[in-house]
C-alpha cells in the first residue's frame, strides 16, 4: 500500500508547510506529498473566516527546490480557474523544477464561493464536466505531441507547440471523480491515477466495478490506473490504520492523508500507523 500526505494551501505559514515536506521527504514511508487548489478553504463557513491560500503550483514549484525524493502534485486542481493550455506549461515547469517528480492532479472544481467571489463561472454540473473533459484531451495533447489543434465548445487551441516537454516520459494525469455517469468515463480514458475521498469499503468496491466496466468500453487496461483514497487526520490518527486496511481489502492501492494542521509530528504517527499496512 503506497502512503502520501497532502497539506491544505490555506493552512500555515511557508515556513510551517516546509517543515511538513521536508520531514516527509526524510519519511521513507511516504511516496508523494500533495497540495490542493482553493482560493479559499472549503471547510470554513464563510470565505471571511477562511485562513490565507497559496497558489498550489506556485507553492510546488518552491517545494520541488526544497526536497529531494517525494513525488508531488496537485490533489486536485480546478479545471475553470486556469486554461487548460496555461495548465500544461505550468505542469511541465514543475516537472522540470523537480526533475521530473511531478503528477498533475485535476478536477472539475465545485466550491460555489471562491469561483463567484473571482468572477469565474462555475457552469452548470453538465458543462462543467464538459469543459474538464476538453482540458483533458488539450492537456493531454500538450504533454505528449509535438502540435495541437483543437476546436471544442469550451477550447480552442490552433497549431500550439508546447516546448520543451516533460523531463519524465509523461506526466501522471491525477484525476479526484466519484460521478459515475460520465466522469468515471473520464478517468478510465485519461488518468494514470485515480482519487477518491474516503467513500467507505462498500461504495469503494462498487466504484471500482463501474471505473473498470468503462476501461473495458475504451480498451483500457485497469492495471494502468493507480487507485488511491483521501483520508483526513487531525491531531491524532486513531482509527487510521483500520480505515486503510478496508479500503484496501477491496482495492485501494494508496492512502493519501490530509493534514488538518502543518504539523510534522502527525507525519510520524501516520507513518508509524501505517507501517505494514
Amino acid at each position: 500500500m503506497k502512503v502520501s500526505f497532502k497539506t491544505g494551501i490555506q493552512d500555515g505559514s511557508w515556513d510551517e508547510l516546509l517543515a511538513v515536506w521536508q520531514a516527509g521527504d526524510q519519511i521513507e514511508r511516504f511516496v508523494a506529498g500533495w497540495s490542493n487548489d482553493h482560493l479559499y478553504n472549503p471547510f470554513y463557513p464563510t470565505h471571511s473566516d477562511s485562513p490565507q491560500a497559496f497558489d498550489s503550483f506556485t507553492l510546488l514549484a518552491g517545494l520541488a527546490r526544497e526536497t529531494t525524493r517525494l513525488r508531488l502534485g496537485t490533489m486536485v486542481a480546478a479545471n475553470l480557474v486556469r486554461h487548460p493550455a496555461l495548465v500544461a506549461r505550468i505542469a511541465v515547469t514543475i516537472d522540470h523544477l523537480s526533475n521530473g517528480r511531478f503528477d498533475l492532479g485535476l478536477g472539475t472544481g465545485w466550491h460555489a464561493q471562491e469561483h463567484a467571489d473571482h468572477g469565474i463561472d462555475l457552469l452548470s454540473v453538465g458543462a462543467r464536466v464538459s469543459a474538464f473533459e476538453e482540458s483533458c484531451r488539450v492537456i493531454t495533447s500538450l504533454l505528449t505531441e509535438q502540435e495541437t489543434t483543437f476546436s471544442g465548445e469550451f477550447y480552442r487551441i490552433d497549431g500550439a507547440r508546447a516546448e520543451p516537454k516533460p523531463v519524465q516520459d509523461r506526466i501522471p494525469i491525477v484525476i479526484g471523480a466519484s460521478g459515475e455517469q460520465r466522469m468515471l468515463r473520464i478517468v478510465a480514458r485519461y488518468a494514470n491515477h485515480w482519487n477518491i475521498d474516503d467513500p467507505g469499503p462498500e461504495v469503494l468496491a462498487h466504484k471500482i466495478e463501474v471505473l473498470e466496466r468503462y476501461c473495458a468500453d475504451v480498451g483500457r487496461d485497469p492495471a494502468e490506473i493507480e487507485y488511491s483514497v483521501q483520508f483526513w487526520v487531525g491531531d491524532t490518527v486513531d482509527g487510521l490504520r483500520d480505515k486503510v486496511v478496508a479500503l484496501s481489502d477491496v482495492g485501494a492501492e494508496h492512502a493519501v492523508v490530509s493534514l488538518r494542521q502543518p504539523d510534522p509530528t502527525v507525519l510520524e504517527a501516520v507513518a508509524e500507523a501505517l507501517a505494514d499496512v
